[in-house]
């Protein structure tokens, strides 16, 4: 096992989606606690970066399908894209922390709350142009589901976030006590529900094989039909060997009726004994045609002569087949289907 499968098999695992997203929730649970009972700008900073860390492992998962494992159905069109919004997506914040580390440290000038809201304003941007890629990323529709919604419910969290800065910033209200207990609550539900279905999906996974048949369309149609081909060339087989019976029947008689001729030129006496017994032995072996079961059948559709059907006997070889079957059959030959003769 290499380093690709190696990797490709941890970040599938659910005990590592679980860790990694227990352990954020964990952090960012305890540092609301901080901010909401201690307060300060190191509390802010912290907030902010635990915000980047969740916000990012939104990104990093994709990027590993996406661009480590080479996905065929995504294009390079969307792994450019995805990477440019994975740079955006970790380094603006990222930068805007670093310019309030940077100016608080080493210039003691508080970072405005009109670049908190800045701040803000780019966390929601690259959410907006994330959850698109989304589906065509993942193949099963569930997580797909479950990515579009986390990401606009963490959409709609920094937005609670955001008019909680601008009615701060305009009327002066406090919201925040309001709005992360119920924003983050949410969330943690709908972690919770991701990890249950995702262990029902890991226990109910289907084999290989039984995946592969689920792309192919119409497959119990294209069964029958195979069924029913198999069943018209069991009848076709069984025809043509009637019909190589017949022929050699048909042989039999004609070397009969050479002989019997032969015989007429030589001794004109034993003409009608040879012809009565040349009848006789025609008769025996123009036997009607016979299907399985050894019941008489019409030899052209291969069906019983008891379904009310008017019934044609050849006035050659005298074998029974049905009249319309008849019919069709002497309009494409000219001929009889068994003798093989024209009907006069």
């Amino acid at each position: 096992m290499n380093f690709r499968e190696r990797l490709h098999k941890l970040v599938t695992e659910p005990w590592y989606l679980g860790t990694v997203y227990a352990l954020t929730f964990v952090v960012v649970l305890g540092l609301l606690v901080w901010r909401m009972t201690v307060g300060g700008k190191k509390a802010l900073v912290m907030y902010l970066c635990v915000h980047v860390y969740m916000l990012s492992a939104n990104v990093i998962h994709p990027l590993m399908v996406i661009i480590v494992f080479e996905e065929n159905n995504v294009t390079t069109c969307t792994k450019i894209c995805c990477c440019l919004l994975s740079i955006f997506f970790i380094f603006t914040p990222l930068g805007c922390i670093i310019c309030t580390m940077f100016s608080e440290l080493f210039y003691n000038d508080p970072w405005p709350e009109e670049a908190e809201v800045i701040t803000i304003c780019l966390f929601s941007i690259p959410f907006l142009a994330l959850y698109i890629p989304l589906p065509i990323v993942f193949d099963e529709s569930k997580d797909a589901g479950f990515w579009i919604g986390y990401s606009l419910l963490i959409y709609l969290s920094i937005y609670c976030h955001l008019i909680y800065f601008w009615s701060k910033l305009i009327f002066d209200i406090e919201w925040e006590t309001y709005l992360n207990p119920v924003t983050w609550i949410v969330a943690l539900v709908f972690f919770i529900w991701y990890l249950v279905d995702l262990a029902a999906n890991k226990m109910c996974k289907k084999p290989e094989e039984q995946r592969e048949l689920d792309h192919i369309p119409a497959i119990d149609a294209d069964f029958r039909a195979r069924e029913r081909s198999r069943e018209y060339k069991d009848c076709i087989m069984q025809f043509e060997l009637h019909v190589k019976q017949q022929d050699q029947i048909i042989r039999n008689q004609r070397r009969k009726i050479e002989e019997l001729k032969r015989r007429q030129e030589n001794n004109s006496d034993s003409d009608s004994e040879l012809d009565s017994e040349t009848s006789s032995e025609s008769s025996e072996e123009s036997s009607e045609f016979c299907y399985e079961d050894n019941e008489p059948k019409c030899p052209i559709d291969l069906e019983d002569f008891n379904d009310g059907r008017p019934v044609k006997e050849c006035n050659r070889c005298n074998n029974k087949m049905h009249e319309e079957c008849y019919r069709q059959w002497f309009n494409m030959k000219k001929k009889c289907p068994l003798c093989g003769l024209v009907p006069y």
